[in-house]
């Protein structure tokens, strides 16, 4: 089985007891204990897989116990049935722990037979975290044979809790039957949260925390598969299905359990806590004065700590860390940082020599729109970093931005910024309301929800910058002839679009175009390329190529008809993925318009063409536009399709789904030319 823990950056963990009801802890194993859960799960997931084509996972547990004091432990369990051992998920496996230590590693089979017995430790190797590697457990059974139920247990002790648990559960198979059980010890919150797993799909309970007892929640996810994904879903959306299990709230020993319903309760709980974590130490001080030695001007000062962070921290993805958010000076000791750590690390040198640096939480605009209905700094992308009142913003995650200036994809957007003094305020809040609702804890949590709601706390504050610079253009030529396999391509850039993406991507004009063509035309080969971009220091994103491809064979006129295949003139078709008013929310990270021509030269004999009626569609979030006509000796067909930044969800889906058949209806058809009739 292929590995389903991805560890993202932001929020706080977890821990677990039981297993469908069995007494199966991680610590304490008897063949007793696996022959009950394996009983349980034929029992009710025989019949579904008699016959199953390639290993299939029946049971996959995370266990989890998240405490103050000892911080992190968890437990993992997989059971995997082997209906073809020469499967890869059967063969020699190795499991990746980001968390710490392990600590304990059992695997079992058991036979067809019944016959039960334990896997040799040999079979099993540990290797240990050290140095940012992560730790592994490598599972290694070249004996399996076909109905054997193989199972394998590992546990990691961490010292800290990291802040974010995802759980993907994308396979190259259906996961038939997953659980993850988790409790805190009453001082950390938990909510959980889906994305991509249909409602009939999953059961989640959540128990309270009552008189001190732990509070647990439990979910159950059953025969999920994969999703198709397309290149206008949210990013988030484009993951395979996965499960969330995030930090939302505190508990009271007054109150109970307080889960953020707003954003200035997310505001109010995160107030202290943030300047906790950007305090400077002596490592961060030394390290600043280092950088500005020799500058006195608090702006020159700020753009030399910028530069440092980001020219001299490697930028990484948060599933590549071995451990939960950094805080700034062990982020500054491993010389590399996630876009999050990178925003604080610079907050935190800034304030240790003195300079204002004001700190917000900001959301990509290619991540698509915040979910007002779930507030919490776990949607956010970005630490950004404001000196002072000033308009100068830094985001030291963006390469190519200089000192004050932000990245497209930050501009104009709304910035959450947490602001001094809020936990004071919070606490005269809560002991009020604790009056008010004369000291019984069911009627106060309902009302501080509603009256913390009602707060001045949250501060949204819109980035500087120009939203529409985001935009872009892509304009395409193509030429062909009938009975010619050679046609010849004219693309040209401005903003930001695909085609910057690729230079950027490769160097090789070739490689570009070719990858290019593969998502604008199937079944073609490029037979040149050569980069026409001419050298504008003020203008990167002016990119423009040329080159020849063979394609199929247009056909010919016949008479005064000319019949022209949709596949050739065309292309692949306008948001040929898309897959009805259902799908997931429709996202378009910056607007662009796409204006693609092919010319074709005119029939002999003809002089002209009978009109074609144009197609023009308005939906929400684009405006498509073609037309056929003659100009000169040439028949062109062109169509212009301007794409506007934002997400459409809902009803704005049902009706875009009609103007999307219309496009469909149009390029997956011929296109008929008549000659004209002379007057």
């Amino acid at each position: 089985m292929s590995r389903c823990l991805l560890i993202s950056s932001l929020i706080l963990l977890l821990n677990c007891e039981t297993a469908l009801g069995a007494s199966w802890s991680i610590s304490s194993r008897s063949e007793k204990d696996v022959r009950e859960v394996v009983a349980k799960l034929l029992a009710r997931e025989g019949p579904s897989i008699e016959g199953a084509d390639g290993a299939l996972i029946l049971y996959d547990t995370v266990l989890f116990n998240a405490t103050q004091k000892k911080g992190l432990n968890l437990g993992v369990n997989r059971i995997t049935y082997v209906a073809d051992p020469s499967a890869e998920h059967v063969a020699t496996q190795t499991f990746d722990s980001i968390y710490g230590e392990v600590n304990m590693a059992k695997a079992w089979v058991l036979r067809q037979d019944d016959t039960f017995e334990w896997i040799a430790d040999e079979s099993i190797r540990v290797r240990q975290m050290k140095d940012d590697v992560p730790g592994s457990v490598v599972f290694a059974f070249t004996q399996a044979q076909p109905g054997d139920i193989l199972g394998l247990s590992y546990m990691v002790d961490h010292e800290e809790a990291p802040f974010t648990y995802s759980i993907g559960l994308s396979q190259p198979y259906p996961v038939k039957v997953g659980h993850v059980t988790l409790s805190t010890d009453g001082i950390l919150g938990y909510r959980l949260l889906m994305k991509n797993v249909p409602d009939n799909k999953r059961d989640a309970k959540v128990l309270k925390k009552l008189n001190g007892a732990p509070a647990v929640v439990r979910v159950e996810y059953r025969d999920i598969a994969a999703i198709a994904s397309d290149s206008f879903m949210l990013p988030y959306a484009r993951r395979e299905p996965h499960v969330w299990l995030s930090y939302r709230g505190s508990y009271s020993k007054n109150f109970g359990w307080i889960f953020n319903k707003s954003w200035s309760q997310t505001a109010a709980n995160m107030e202290g806590e943030v300047d906790k974590y950007v305090a400077p130490n002596k490592e961060i001080r030394a390290q600043a004065e280092t950088i500005v030695a020799g500058i006195s001007d608090p702006n020159l000062r700020t753009d030399a700590l910028y530069r440092f962070v980001r020219d001299e921290i490697l930028l990484i993805e948060s599933q590549e860390l071995d451990d939960s958010l950094r805080r700034p000076s062990k982020t500054l000791k491993s010389r590399n940082a996630t876009s999050l750590e990178k925003g604080f690390l610079l907050a935190s040198l800034m304030r240790s020599l003195r300079l204002p640096a004001n700190i917000s939480f900001a959301r990509n605009a290619f991540w698509g729109e915040l979910d007002e209905t779930n507030p919490g700094l776990w949607q956010f992308s970005d630490v950004l970093v404001q000196l002072g009142n000033t308009p100068r913003w830094f985001n030291p995650s963006c390469r190519s931005c200089p000192p004050g200036i932000l990245p497209h994809g930050l501009r104009k957007v709304p910035a959450f910024r947490i602001f001094r003094g809020l936990e004071e305020k919070n606490d005269d809040l809560q002991e009020k309301l604790w009056r008010e609702a004369e000291y019984h804890a069911p009627t106060f949590v309902p009302l501080y929800l509603r009256r913390v709601a009602q707060q001045p706390w949250q501060e949204f504050v819109d980035t500087p910058g120009d939203p529409d610079a985001m935009g872009g253009t892509l304009t395409e030529l193509v030429r062909m002839q009938p009975g010619n396999p050679e046609a010849e391509i004219e693309l040209a850039s401005w903003g930001f679009n695909r085609l910057i993406n690729l230079k950027r991507r490769y160097e090789d004009p070739q490689e570009r175009l070719n990858e290019y063509l593969d998502r604008r035309i199937a079944n073609v080969a490029v037979l040149s390329a050569a980069d026409q971009s001419a050298a504008d220091e003020n203008d990167e994103t002016a990119v423009a190529m040329s080159g020849s491809f063979s394609t199929s064979l247009l056909p010919p006129a016949s008479g005064d008809t000319w019949v022209l295949p949709a596949e050739i003139v065309f292309g692949k078709p306008f948001l040929e993925d898309w897959s009805g008013p259902d799908r997931t929310p429709f996202h378009v990270p910056y607007g662009i318009t796409m204006v693609y021509e092919c010319r074709m030269p005119l029939p002999e004999g003809w002089s002209s063409i009978q009109p074609v009626r144009p197609v023009d569609t308005l939906a929400h979030r684009f405006h498509y536009k073609a037309s056929v006509a003659v100009d000169g000796d040439e028949v062109v067909l062109n169509r212009t399709i301007t794409l506007k930044a934002g997400t459409s969800r809902g009803q704005r889906l049902g009706s875009m789904d009609s103007s999307v058949r219309k496009v469909h209806d149009f390029e997956k058809t011929a296109l008929v030319l008549q000659a004209a009739v002379p007057k």
